[in-house]
């Protein structure tokens, strides 16, 4: 039962608990106690405008996956909480395949110990089929109406415009006329 430090020196054990080596040098230990704190992490599932049977969750441990997938179901309530997990690290949850047609929000409590995701079925606006129209109504166009078009061109107005420009500038040239004839 003799006692030898990392370099083999021989270790006296003092009756007061120290330790010293042959040549008489006190041996210092340093110990660092530390408490792990463990916290647990729960994940609930929501579901707006609809639902799918199940989704996996994956818990993450300072961004990289820790554990398992866990299924979220009817069967647990869409919930599952991860326990003596070590507070010393980050612990966050996100949903592994996100269903088709859904969109995923994540919320973080203020304690960072619930994670909760809601996935919101979208809306598709509804594509009518060209085959198959679902207004029919034809308004037939009566005989000899001529079809609208988005010009608004107002064929009287412009030529009754047009014929006083024109009558106009001959009365001008007609007095012009006259006048350099009496100064002639």
């Amino acid at each position: 039962g003799e006692l030898y430090d990392e370099i083999g020196q021989r270790l006296i054990q003092n009756p007061d608990g120290t330790f010293t080596t042959d040549d008489g040098n006190f041996l210092r230990f340093k110990f660092n106690n530390t408490t792990i704190h463990f916290v647990n992490h729960t994940v609930n599932k929501l579901w707006e405008n609809g639902s799918e049977s199940s989704v996996e969750v994956q818990l993450l441990q300072d961004g990289t996956p820790y554990g398992t997938p866990v299924e979220l179901n009817d069967a647990n309530a869409w919930t599952y909480t991860w326990q003596q997990l070590d507070d010393s690290y980050t612990w966050s949850v996100v949903e592994v395949n996100i269903p088709e047609g859904y969109q995923s929000t994540t919320v973080v409590s203020a304690d960072g110990l619930t994670t909760t995701i809601t996935n919101t079925k979208l809306v598709t606006p509804a594509v009518e089929d060209p085959a198959n129209p679902t207004d029919t109504t034809v308004t037939p166009n009566k005989r000899g109406e001529s079809v609208k078009t988005s010009d608004s061109f107002n064929a009287l107005a412009w030529s009754l415009i047009l014929g006083t420009s024109f009558v106009s500038i001959l009365f001008t040239m007609y007095i012009r006329r006259k006048i350099q004839n009496e100064h002639s």
